[in-house]
């Protein structure tokens, strides 16, 4: 038996709100919790933390996986409260065992995803955070944008459309306005989930399959936790995946830059700056991760978080080092769009400069959008 202990701190003023941190009876951070209140939804994130609006009647409702759902209502509490969350016990019939390889596994998962995701229309709203650091010989420089999103699809197999709500720029941050020439890639990247817009991953592309080695690197009561490794000097992309060992459904995925990627990803732009400037940009590490929750029947996109590490030299000597994180977290399924809200094209996904150049933004929304402290490594 594994106990969830849940401190939750209420905050009273303008804001019907409540942060918290899930972590486990020894102290440990639990990430990817779901908690829902009336149609707002947040995900916890790495240290457990999450913050969410309430509805009016004050009730929250966790969803963990490897746990039974639970709901509470705040409004009977007091200041500081805990939580105890008991795990699913599986029961386990006697049945056959068969034995399927990783690459089997993968398959069928490929399968289930296109059947089980988003098998109807869905329109999202989802809270988007980007964080720029460059650290340069001077010091250390830091940037937070945030996004109001709506996200729509109407098929899988074309790609999701954008509607800006609202957005801001962090407070503290201190970047200025120079600095916010730089662009992101985050948002277009975390847009880039498979089969939509017919964008499928290398190591989930059936023509693609046989030059990538599969491996299940671990096992646990409800997944199987898959690689994929790139065999080929021409496929730059590897991943991990975790399936669920009933039903084959996909419930995360990363998809990273393997060392072909990092190393072949400025080389075109390199061999046009390094001769005349001696500049070159070195791609150190990019990986996307994706989780998944089951909501109202299907599989929805609960979080995603991109990262990237980049290394400016100037004839050879490191410049100045730009790490970017980036996160998109679901607040709401809606059945109709927001009003006031201003379709983005294709074109300015990768440009949040642009976005916040062209854009009207009331500033109104709270946003709750938190960041990983960047690791060494």
């Amino acid at each position: 038996m594994i106990n969830l202990l849940l401190s939750l701190f209420l905050f009273f003023g303008y804001s019907e709100s409540i942060s918290g941190r899930v972590i486990d009876l020894e102290g440990n951070p639990i990430p990817s919790v779901l908690v829902k209140s009336g149609d707002q939804y947040a995900v916890s994130n790495s240290n457990g933390q999450f913050t969410i609006e309430l509805d009016s009647k004050g009730t929250l409702l966790f969803q963990a996986m490897g746990f039974g759902i639970q709901e509470f209502n705040i409004n009977e509490m007091n200041g500081k409260v805990e939580f105890t969350l008991y795990p699913i016990v599986f029961e386990l019939p006697e049945i056959e065992i068969l034995a399927l390889n990783p690459r089997d596994i993968v398959e069928r998962a490929r399968g289930k995803l296109f059947l089980d995701y988003h098998v109807v229309p869905s329109r999202t709203t989802y809270e988007f955070g980007n964080l720029i650091q460059i650290q340069t010989e001077e010091g250390v420089s830091i940037g937070k944008r945030f996004l109001l999103v709506d996200r729509q699809l109407a098929h899988i197999r074309k790609s999701p459309e954008f509607f800006l709500i609202d957005g801001k720029i962090g407070d503290d941050g201190n970047f200025d306005e120079s600095d916010f020439e730089i662009g992101s890639i985050g948002l277009r990247l975390i847009n880039r989930f498979p089969y939509e817009g017919s964008t499928i991953p290398d190591f989930l592309d059936s023509n693609l399959m046989d030059n990538y080695e599969y491996e299940i690197i671990d096992e646990t009561v409800l997944h199987y936790i898959v690689s994929a490794k790139s065999l080929s000097n021409r496929l730059h992309e590897d991943g991990i995946l975790w399936i669920e060992r009933e039903g084959f459904l996909l419930d995360k995925l990363i998809i990273e830059k393997n060392e072909k990627g990092n190393k072949g990803y400025f080389k075109g732009v390199n061999l046009k700056m390094s001769p005349v400037s001696g500049k070159s940009f070195h791609l150190i590490k990019d990986w996307v991760e994706f989780d998944l929750v089951k909501i109202e029947g299907r599989q929805i996109i609960s979080q995603a978080t991109h990262f990237r590490r980049t290394q400016v030299k100037s004839f050879g000597k490191i410049q100045s080092e730009v790490l970017e994180q980036s996160r998109l977290n679901l607040l709401q399924l809606r059945s109709k769009e927001s009003k006031e809200a201003y379709p983005i094209p294709l074109s300015d996904l990768g440009n949040l400069t642009s976005l916040f150049q062209n854009y009207p933004f009331k500033g109104d929304h709270r946003f709750t959008v938190t960041f990983d402290p960047f690791q060494e490594n």
